[in-house]
């Protein structure tokens, strides 16, 4: 075989060869990370979903300057571990969302009332174990973060815990934002602070069932509907009438009713009367028919009742209105 040959087959051996071997940035096995982890913010409240449940959640901060080509959830576990220090009573898994999940991150236990442990333990009772998957570490690190007796909600209130739960969240979501090239929250006009997209492609993935645990942390909100049968009554019209009770306007009211000798709402009806007729005779005077003037009335008449005399009243008048308005509308002849 001539020379010009075999040097352009050698290079196709070669190319083969070259691209059959995988380049990784780091593989395993890994070495440590650059520095000692950290958990922090760790919260514990109960009672979110269920009574006597309960939901531990805090903030990790685990640095590589080469990131592991393996994401965080196949080269670290957390472990919960109980008052002995050795027994493991659940397991978490940080979330490849940012540098594939390294750097800071949240991690969460969640328990139902029937795998609840104890609550409002000690100092030091149970202790959360970072510890490094055996099969990409030859000396997998381990990491033990004391649960304080501080982080566990003195709270019992179903809805106490979820505010707490909510007000935790959005600090440690400020703080992720600090260290990450996006926005996780946006006001809402109304609302307050909540999740936007990106918080909620992210937190709902990093804590399973959260939209439950916390709903204020979403724009849109799962509620239960209240589908018991509705008691009717006057409560909110006696409300209406007596918002002027105590007030220097209620108290001329019936000073000048006292003087002339007639009761206060027939004083307060009479005036709302003239007002009707002011602009009934205003409505012919200005445009030759009546049919403004009853739609000012209507008004007056809804304006007085909702500040003296009550719905009852207003709706009465409000029916007697209609069938006045709808008469000169519809059934009188041109």
């Amino acid at each position: 075989m001539k020379l010009r040959q075999v040097i352009p087959l050698a290079f196709v051996i070669l190319a083969v060869v070259l691209t059959a071997i995988p380049v990784y940035a780091a593989s395993p096995p890994y070495d440590d990370p650059d520095s000692p982890p950290t958990l922090t913010e760790i919260h514990a409240n109960h009672n979110l979903l269920e009574p006597d449940d309960w939901f531990l959640y805090g903030e990790y901060d685990i640095e590589y300057a080469d990131l592991p080509d393996d994401t965080i959830d196949d080269t670290f576990i957390f472990q919960l571990l109980d008052t002995d220090g050795v027994t493991v009573i659940g397991f978490a898994l940080g979330y490849p969302y940012i540098d594939n999940g390294y750097g800071y991150g949240v991690i969460s236990f969640y328990f139902s009332a029937l795998d609840a442990p104890a609550w409002d333990p000690p100092v030091g009772n149970y202790t959360i174990r970072l510890i490094g998957n055996p099969t990409k570490f030859l000396t997998p690190p381990v990491y033990d973060f004391t649960v304080s007796s501080t982080a566990f909600s003195a709270s019992t209130s179903q809805v106490s815990n979820q505010l707490q739960v909510y007000d935790a969240i959005i600090d440690i979501t400020h703080s992720l934002e600090l260290e990450w090239p996006m926005t996780l929250l946006t006001d809402v006009e109304g609302t307050g602070t909540v999740f936007n997209a990106s918080g909620e492609e992210y937190f709902r993935s990093a804590i399973i069932g959260i939209s439950v645990l916390s709903p204020q942390l979403f724009y849109i909100q799962k509620l239960s509907v209240d589908t018991s049968k509705r008691v009717w009554g006057t409560s909110q019209s006696d409300t209406y009438k007596a918002r002027l009770n105590g007030t220097w306007i209620a108290t001329a009211i019936d000073s000048v009713a006292n003087t002339i000798n007639i009761p206060s709402i027939l004083l307060v009806g009479v005036v709302a009367l003239a007002f009707c007729v002011w602009f009934i005779w205003l409505s012919v005077k200005k445009f030759k028919t009546a049919a403004p003037g009853f739609l000012a009335s209507f008004l007056v008449l809804m304006c007085f009742g909702m500040l003296y005399m009550g719905l009852i009243l207003v709706a009465l008048v409000a029916f007697v209105c209609i069938l006045i308005i709808g008469n000169i509308l519809f059934l009188r002849k041109a």
